[in-house]
């Protein structure tokens, strides 16, 4: 018997004050969330570092996604948020430990205190990891650190369940970095 999981992972460029049309593009998307035509099962955002805009989803997709957890680290927020047709069985965060500086405020890498979100759900008599990231974007030394954290938290991952890994780069010519994340960690089953 087949069964057919649908997964979304945007990043909604959620920033207080810096991001136009902040509100506007979170009232669309959770509309979209609620009663698009495609229903997800698992959804992965990004950059959602406002606490009102992520309850304000969560409120409106309560009902085809009742189950949701942004992962709270730094001093905003590590901006990434899952949310689940399915109820989380284990949920962990691993904050990355180079995360650029304090004093780089435009970067804020540091300040979001970024890293990778675990949660283990049921689905369909299916046992998932759901791991979500938003790695460090400027400075390429610390992107690349970032990933090796990334691959050693494979480490936690139970090797039965099937594995769905979200994540931004932001750049294509990023591939070493993909490379090592698919195939170092073997995220995909």
């Amino acid at each position: 018997m087949a069964i057919e999981i649908k997964v979304l992972t945007l990043n909604v460029w959620g920033i207080p004050g810096i991001s136009k049309n902040r509100k506007a593009r979170i009232e669309a998307i959770s509309s979209q969330l609620a009663s698009g035509p495609d229903l997800y099962d698992f959804v992965f955002l990004q950059e959602l570092w406002s606490k009102d805009d992520y309850r304000f989803i969560a409120d409106k997709v309560s009902r085809v996604l009742p189950y949701s957890h942004p992962f709270y680290s730094g001093v905003l927020g590590s901006g990434i948020v899952v949310f689940s047709k399915a109820p989380f069985t284990d949920i962990h965060f691993h904050a990355f430990s180079l995360n650029g500086y304090a004093h780089a405020i435009t970067h804020g890498d540091w300040w979001g205190g970024k890293g990778v979100g675990m949660c283990r759900v049921t689905h369909h008599g299916i046992n998932f990891n759901l791991v979500t990231t938003h790695c460090s974007t400027l400075l390429r030394t610390l992107r690349d650190a970032s990933t090796i954290v990334l691959a050693g938290c494979r480490q936690r991952q139970d090797p039965s369940q099937l594995n769905i890994l979200s994540f931004c780069l932001f750049e294509v010519k990023c591939f070493l970095i993909l490379h090592c994340i698919l195939y170092f960690c073997m995220f995909c089953n």
